[in-house]
């Protein structure tokens, strides 16, 4: 697995933040959740983490396709987590889509694997 550091340029995902208010159109909770999860997702989004979060993985995707969550993680330095959320986010507005399965060489199970569409 190329581990090389991932040099984040202007991608599509920038401009479509930009036009559409991205992060105010896709919530990352839901209704059920606790108020605490609302509080740390009106934080994340305006810290613009969820923003550069969301960017580091489609450049890693754009990268390194067919890969799974986990594996992305490692490749780009986030936590499993995060790569995960940001994952919804992205299938969410249609810039990436499951792509298969695959044995997980950070988990050594079968996982899902992502690859962006545009």
């Amino acid at each position: 697995m190329n581990l090389n550091p991932i040099v984040l340029l202007p991608s599509p995902i920038d401009e479509l933040a930009r036009e559409r208010g991205l992060f105010d159109q896709v919530p990352a909770t839901h209704n059920n959740d606790s108020v605490t999860s609302f509080i740390a997702e009106d934080k994340i989004t305006e810290s613009g983490k969820r923003e550069s979060h969301a960017r580091q993985v489609y450049e890693g995707l754009k990268r390194h396709p067919d890969v799974t969550n986990a594996e992305l993680a490692h490749i780009i330095g986030l936590e499993y987590m995060q790569v995960e959320r940001r994952l919804y986010d992205l299938r969410i507005i249609g810039r990436i889509v499951r792509s298969g399965t695959k044995d997980c060489a950070v988990k050594g199970s079968l996982c899902s694997t992502w690859r962006i569409t545009k």
